[in-house]
């Protein structure tokens, strides 16, 4: 399975070095018509050195020499921000789309699995638990009298409502 997706890519490479100059600019445009639709204006490191295939301190000195389009977010912070329109040409751009939707789409099928099984923890957990957020926090009731537990729910109750008139 690898191995043919190696070979795709690799098809796809010569395929679109076979393509005219029109046919490029096309691509281009088409690509470009996508990205703006899924893709922020800026990327970070990590997304740039995926993209270039290399590691993300590269891409950081890249950026400091000049070689990538870029600035950073407050003077020297060590934090690029870097403009994605320079790299919508770049030959593995297709690709690192496909990539992102990919990611993308598995984080919403992680967070939907994890929100339905919060949602039946809460329902299925009865009266000893408070749903904060998406956790379930167990609650310690200690009866006020150990040794008859039915009178301390009614010294309890008592004491909770004394002022208020029924």
């Amino acid at each position: 399975m690898v191995q043919q997706s190696l070979e795709l890519e690799k098809r796809k490479k010569e395929i679109y070095s076979n393509l005219s100059d029109q046919e490029k600019q096309s691509v281009r445009h088409i690509l470009t018509e996508m990205a703006e639709q899924t893709i922020p204006d800026d990327l970070h490191v990590r997304d740039v050195a995926l993209l270039l295939d290399v590691t993300p301190q590269m891409v950081r000195r890249y950026c400091a020499e000049g070689k990538i389009e870029a600035y950073q977010r407050l003077g020297d912070s060590g934090k690029w921000i870097i403009p994605a329109a320079q790299f919508f040409h770049h030959p593995n751009w297709p690709s690192f789309l496909q990539m992102r939707e990919q990611l993308k789409s598995q984080s919403i099928r992680i967070a939907e699995k994890m929100e339905k099984e919060n949602r039946r923890k809460f329902f299925m957990s009865g009266n000893k638990s408070i749903f904060a957020g998406y956790k379930r926090i167990p609650i310690q009731v200690k009866p006020i009298c150990p040794h008859e537990p039915q009178k301390s729910r009614q010294a309890f109750l008592e004491r909770c409502f004394a002022g208020s008139s029924p």
